[in-house]
C-alpha cells in the first residue's frame, strides 16, 4: 500500500468515526427527566456536603452562609448534566472500575467548574465598576484575569469546604455508575 492509498483510505474513514462520534454523544446524553430530577438533588448534595465542611471548619461562623449554601446548590445544579452525559460518553461498555472512575473524575471536576464559575460571575459583579467600558480591548484583558483569578481562588478555598464530606458525595456517584448494567441503566 501506497502512502497515497493509506492516506485516502484514512480520509474516507474519517466521516465514518465522525458520524460513530456523533451517534455515541447523542446515545450518552441523558434523559430530561433525569436531569430535571437529578440536577436539584445532585444540588443539594454539594451543598449539605460544602455547607458540613464550613461546619466541620469554623462552626458556621459565617456571614454569608446562605449565599455560600446557594452557590454550591446552583453549582451542583449546572454541574450535574455536564458529569452524566461526560461520564456516560467515556465510559459506556466499560468494566465497573472504569465507570466509577469515570463518574468521580466527571461529577468532581464538572460541580467544581460550575460552582467556579458562579463565584467568578460574582468577583466580576464587585469588580465590574472598576473595569473599563464595554466592548474595549482592556476589558476583555480585564474581565478574562478577573475571572482566571476567582477560579484561582475558589479553587483554594473550597478545597477545605469540600473535604471530607464532598468525596463521600463523589464516591457516590461514582458507585451510581458502577452497579450492573452502568450508564445504561441510567
Amino acid at each position: 500500500m501506497t502512502v497515497a492509498e493509506a492516506r485516502s483510505s484514512g480520509a474516507e474513514r474519517a466521516p465514518e468515526r465522525l458520524a460513530r462520534l456523533r451517534s455515541r454523544a447523542s446515545d450518552a446524553l441523558p434523559s430530561p427527566a433525569t436531569v430535571a430530577f437529578g440536577s436539584p438533588a445532585w444540588g443539594l448534595v454539594v451543598a449539605l456536603a460544602a455547607l458540613a465542611g464550613i461546619w466541620r471548619q469554623n462552626g458556621l461562623a459565617t456571614l454569608n452562609l446562605l449565599a455560600m449554601g446557594s452557590a454550591y446548590f446552583y453549582g451542583g445544579c449546572l454541574g450535574f448534566g455536564p458529569a452524566l452525559w461526560l461520564t456516560r460518553l467515556t465510559s459506556d461498555g466499560r468494566g465497573r472500575i472504569v465507570r466509577f472512575l469515570a463518574g468521580a473524575v466527571f461529577s468532581a471536576c464538572s460541580t467544581h467548574l460550575a460552582t467556579a464559575g458562579i463565584f467568578a460571575l460574582q468577583y466580576r459583579v464587585y469588580y465590574a465598576h472598576w473595569h473599563a467600558d464595554f466592548p474595549s480591548v482592556v476589558w476583555f484583558f480585564q474581565l478574562g484575569f478577573t475571572s482566571a483569578g476567582a477560579v484561582f481562588s475558589f479553587t483554594v478555598a473550597s478545597l477545605a469546604f469540600y473535604w471530607p464530606f464532598s468525596c463521600l458525595a463523589i464516591a457516590a456517584f461514582g458507585l451510581w455508575f458502577a452497579v450492573p448494567g452502568g450508564s445504561k441503566a441510567h
